[in-house]
């Protein structure tokens, strides 16, 4: 198996000279999101924070309108689905940066859009999956949470401690079980011929004694990132409004701007890296499993010898170069 510094390494070499099209890809997904996000808030029913306090306490007596509801209901919908459709293309566009050293093209993008029904189906599926575990482990927080308070009293100073220790362990948990599905879409992308749920139950296979890698991938590309979003907040907490109760003042809108472009930014820098970081795992784990017998290779139709990135680098140290060429020529 790769190692951290190696599947890094490995997505630096890939990436090399190549930047161009992922950036494109990811500026496309940024502008295609804050214009559902620009439409939403047009029909949004919560305006301000003090319409959000009635809503969520129930002392409003003017409901907002169910046809905006509903619309920003559908908006929601149809954005999340082609936030899908666009990671689909995405993932298959590193997956080819991954398997070959050749430039790429837009349309080695674009073509991932030909498998948008796949793409939706398999971000579908891993959703579903998603909320399955969800509702047992928000089941299980909020047992805890009564169990403790009738044990302790309900006016114990120590209830809402424990409701954070109790929800901050209950979201760890589901952050990792999270982390068993993360390869499913790579290999949704790279063997059509396997159904998607088996393509989930791969995945659960793969991350068997990679997550602590996994998570390490994440936290090098993004762990600063979100240091410099908490320092933004912190910067700008007296700024965000010019007005308590407008949640979209001017203030506001400059701040979510602001922090808009640096994300953006950030994503094209670091994005298309911790993406065939990942890759490179997975093909690197792909490979033990079937050489240890856990996954036959006839399934995916595919001899299995070694991971792209594992093979690019062995024709990288076998290949002469043309100075080595010429020395041999001139003895």
């Amino acid at each position: 198996m790769l190692d951290n510094k190696q599947c890094m390494d490995f997505a630096n070499k890939q990436i090399a000279g190549r930047y161009k099209i992922p950036i494109i890809a990811i500026i496309i997904a940024n502008v295609i999101s804050l214009i559902f996000d620009f439409i939403s808030t047009r029909f949004n029913p919560i305006q301000d924070v003090q319409k959000l306090s009635e809503y969520l306490t129930l002392r409003t007596t003017s409901f907002a309108d169910p046809r905006d509801t509903a619309l920003v209901l559908i908006i929601g919908i149809v954005s999340t689905l082609i936030t899908f459709v666009l990671d689909y293309a995405f993932t298959i566009l590193l997956l080819k940066m991954a398997k070959n050293p050749d430039p790429v093209k837009f349309s080695d993008y674009t073509d991932g859009f030909t498998k948008f029904s796949r793409g939706l189906l398999t971000y579908l599926w891993i959703t579903l999956i998603y909320f399955i575990w969800a509702i047992p482990l928000g089941f299980g927080v909020g047992l805890l949470t009564v169990i403790f308070a009738i044990i302790t009293g309900t006016g114990s100073s120590l209830i809402v401690p424990f409701i954070v220790i109790f929800m901050f362990v209950g979201i760890i948990l589901y952050l990792i079980k999270i982390l068993d599905f993360i390869f499913s879409p790579m290999i949704s992308a790279e063997f059509e011929g396997i159904s998607i749920p088996r393509c989930t139950d791969i995945s659960k296979q793969l991350t068997r004694g990679a997550k602590k890698q996994i998570v390490w991938i994440w936290i090098k590309n993004f762990a600063p990132l979100v240091a410099i979003m908490i320092l933004l907040g912190i910067i700008f907490k007296d700024y965000k409004s010019t007005d308590a109760n407008d949640l979209f003042g001017t203030g506001f809108k400059i701040t979510i701007l602001i922090e808009t472009i640096i994300s953006t930014a950030y994503s094209c820098w670091r994005l298309p890296l911790y993406n065939l970081a990942l890759i490179n795992l997975y093909h690197s784990q792909l490979k033990d499993c079937v050489e240890r017998g856990e996954l036959h290779a006839e399934e995916f139709g595919i001899e299995m010898q070694a991971s792209p990135a594992e093979e690019t680098e062995q024709k990288a140290e076998i290949i002469p170069t043309s100075e080595d060429n010429k020395d041999e020529k001139t003895e």
